[in-house]
């Protein structure tokens, strides 16, 4: 069903062999398995089981954007790296500085969201770099591998990493060693991922909802 020999499979069972990159797409596509179920069991094993979503956004050029557009929508502070440097904040400090744009997105559940976009590579292969983030400030008592956590290192690095217990993950672990819980500052909870899925457009002069 790959395009792999039946001995080259028995290899792979037998740990004799490892599959390359092409190879695990091809499985994770015809299968409809997580490349990271594959290769960590990290994940929900089948594709349809990931909480988040990648969806399109539109980023909304204002700085007074009313909370409501439309009944349908609302617009998520879209915040700078400058927003998780304040020293002792819980939480991001919301501000001219720190938030210029909105994401305005379909209506979510009413708590304490903001925007940001994907701060490194850490989780390339689930999230690329460009991507926005929708994060959730309330953070659930109960992690699990499915979680992905906003973090702040030591060193004031922001990332995204995965929770096993109390060590932290990313994809790539050359590149992004483990942390754990007792050394970053946990910022937020990614509640879904939104794509680039063409160009965005900043709009301007958007007509307020009106009931």
């Amino acid at each position: 069903m790959v395009g792999v020999a039946q001995p080259t499979i028995k290899r792979y069972l037998e740990g004799d062999a490892l599959p390359n990159f092409q190879v695990i797409r091809k499985i994770c596509n015809t299968c409809e398995i997580t490349p990271n179920w594959l290769v960590y069991g990290w994940e929900p094993k089948y594709q349809k089981g990931i909480t988040y979503t990648t969806m399109g956004f539109r980023i909304v050029a204002d700085k007074e954007v009313p909370e409501t557009y439309d009944p349908e929508f609302t617009a998520v502070p879209l915040l700078t790296d400058a927003a998780w440097d304040a020293p002792k904040a819980k939480a991001p400090v919301i501000n001219l500085e720190t938030c210029t744009d909105y994401l305005l997105v379909p209506n979510i559940p009413n708590t304490n969201y903001v925007a940001t976009i994907m701060p490194d590579q850490s989780m390339r292969g689930e999230i690329e770099k460009s991507d926005v983030l929708i994060v959730s400030l309330d953070v659930p008592k109960q992690l699990t591998a499915r979680t992905l956590l906003l973090v702040k290192t030591g060193e004031g690095v922001v990332t995204v990493r995965r929770p096993l217990g109390d060590v932290l993950y990313s994809n790539d672990p050359a590149r992004f060693p483990p942390d754990t819980l007792k050394t970053v500052k946990v910022l937020g909870a990614v509640a879904e991922v939104r794509r680039r899925t063409e160009a965005v457009r900043k709009v301007k002069n958007l007509v307020p909802f009106e009931e």
